[in-house]
């Protein structure tokens, strides 16, 4: 049986990396699981994470058709929002895209140390995923292969830095790859939208907050996130500051206890449900670049949601 060809992307922040740096051409084992071909990705110095997402989603994209997978090794710190970026922009994907790193230390490693063992043993189980037909875009660490969409990062120095949002996982790994979830025949289509709007503002309501300070930021701003220590998410006065200085534009509320009133909130207001931080800001950038107008957005969000 014919190997699959699998493309391995190193995300290089810092243009320092080269061909003779990535571990895997140092890793015989690696073969005997799928054809490698290695791939250092430059991102050029001062860019920011957003033309990083664009940059691995356009590499992949280019190349789909020449690999059956695709594994993305990138820095702990923003993972994450990486992979659930490229779920994001592949509205339809029928291959396995993996997402991986080497273990935490402070939010990140050095590429000039990739023979981390951590890594390989991520490398080699993202191969293994690969080869079991599970094609979704999926973040594999440690013990754990969780689906972009829902993964959250834990701990920043453990064997499980992160787990799944819902406590459902893909696969997990011991010393073998037990398979969680069972492979779905997906029609060889592919839809891609590789367009994310950032201007937003994401606002924590902490005690002694005043939105007034924030009304030239809130003008200019497209969408607003909303994160709130009160049990019904915003109060009445919040709500209505908010109407006098941000109408008409989407307000997205993460509260995982919700919001609980009698009357109904404007139209304009989403209350998310079962949904990771950084699932959340990724989807609003991109509905923001997809829609005119705030029901628009909120009919996109809420179909992807």
């Amino acid at each position: 049986m014919a190997k699959n060809r699998v493309l391995i992307i190193y995300l290089d922040m810092r243009n320092s990396l080269q061909q003779a740096d990535l571990i895997a051409s140092k890793m015989p084992e690696l073969d005997l699981l799928a054809e490698i071909v290695t791939l250092p990705l430059h991102i050029k110095t001062g860019s920011s994470q957003l033309e990083s997402w664009l940059a691995i989603n356009d590499t992949i994209y280019s190349n789909y058709d020449r690999y059956d997978g695709f594994v993305i090794v990138a820095k702990g710190d923003n993972l994450i929002y990486s992979a659930v970026a490229t779920d994001t922009a592949f509205i339809k994907n029928y291959k396995p895209i993996v997402f991986t790193t080497a273990l935490l230390s402070g939010g990140g490693f050095k590429f000039k140390k990739l023979s981390d063992l951590s890594l390989k043993t991520n490398l080699i189980n993202a191969l293994q995923l690969i080869n079991s037909n599970i094609s979704d875009v999926m973040l594999v660490y440690g013990q754990k292969a969780i689906q972009a969409s829902l993964a959250r990062k834990v701990s920043v120095s453990h064997l499980n830095s992160f787990d799944s949002l819902t406590g459902e996982y893909i696969a997990t790994v011991d010393f073998s790859l037990e398979l969680l979830a069972k492979p779905k025949k997906k029609n060889r289509d592919v839809e891609f939208i590789n367009k994310f709007n950032n201007n937003l503002s994401v606002f924590y309501l902490h005690p002694g907050f005043a939105w007034d300070k924030h009304k030239a930021v809130l003008k200019k701003s497209k969408a607003l996130i909303i994160k709130s220590i009160h049990t019904d998410g915003l109060l009445d006065n919040d709500i209505l500051w908010l109407k006098e200085n941000f109408r008409n534009k989407p307000i997205i509320i993460y509260n995982r206890l919700g919001i609980v009133r009698e009357n109904p909130l404007p139209s304009n207001y989403i209350i998310t449900s079962l949904m990771s931080w950084e699932m959340m800001i990724i989807r609003t950038m991109w509905c923001l670049a997809q829609s005119k107008s705030t029901m628009e957005f909120k009919k996109i969000f809420t179909i992807k949601q």
